[in-house]
């Protein structure tokens, strides 16, 4: 649940979705290849704006979990 709540500070801004009464287009997280390059020494980078999240091509799933979650544990704000 904590990963959950970084993960979503991390690609959004906010720590908790919106109520389905609030929910719209922009509301939906989007999954686009990083444009800094690929490596499994790259992190993941968000666009919290548009709810966007931008991955480098890892070798295998587990870099990309370690490799996000060193992400969100390090982005505890947006705009530092």
């Amino acid at each position: 649940q904590a990963d959950r709540r970084l993960f979503l500070r991390f690609a959004w801004g906010r720590e908790r979705l919106p109520l389905e009464s609030d929910y719209t287009e922009h509301s939906e997280m989007k999954i686009f290849p990083s444009d800094r390059g690929n490596g499994d020494h790259v992190l993941p980078e968000a666009e919290t704006c548009f709810f966007i999240v931008k991955l480098p091509q890892y070798r295998t799933k587990e870099l990309m979990h370690a490799n996000l979650i060193a992400a969100i544990t390090a982005c505890r704000e947006i705009n530092y």
